[in-house]
């Protein structure tokens, strides 16, 4: 115990005292240096991924389709939200339209009939997706 108690007091003690050695700091930032690069070359390879079925294609596609218009209007909806708080011009009715405009859009885009059907439609077929498309597809719904 006492060990970890004096091991941060040490460093802090030998690199902020004003007694710094340059040729310590350099083993460490060269042997961070080596760390980064050997973790960011075991990144897995395109050919280490496994092929995706026709249905995952689908879904995956699905799932990126969604989450790009989800994004989109989740954005237009809080950036309209915030002009609402934060600029506020007495009689002014602008900002309160332009909040109900976003957030209608946003209500109308998850609500959809189609696509609560599509999802639906991709989870009938859940044994064949991954289990994070699954996971994905049923947070649509």
């Amino acid at each position: 115990m006492a060990c970890g108690y004096k091991l941060p007091y040490l460093w802090y003690f030998h690199y902020f005292s004003g007694h710094i050695n340059y040729g310590d700091m350099k083993k460490i930032l060269f042997t961070a240096l080596i760390f980064g690069v050997f973790a960011c070359s075991q990144q897995p390879s395109e050919s280490d991924k496994p092929e995706m079925t026709e249905i995952q294609q689908e879904a995956q596609q699905f799932i990126d389709e969604y989450t790009a218009e989800f994004q989109r209007l989740y954005l237009i909806s809080g950036e309209a939200e915030w002009a609402s708080n934060t600029k506020i011009i007495a009689g002014d009715t602008t900002n309160a339209h332009n909040v109900q405009q976003a957030n209608e859009a946003y209500a109308k885009f998850t609500g959809s009939a189609e696509n609560i059907k599509r999802a639906k439609e991709l989870l009938e077929k859940k044994d064949q997706l991954t289990d994070l498309q699954a996971k994905q597809i049923q947070t649509i719904l």
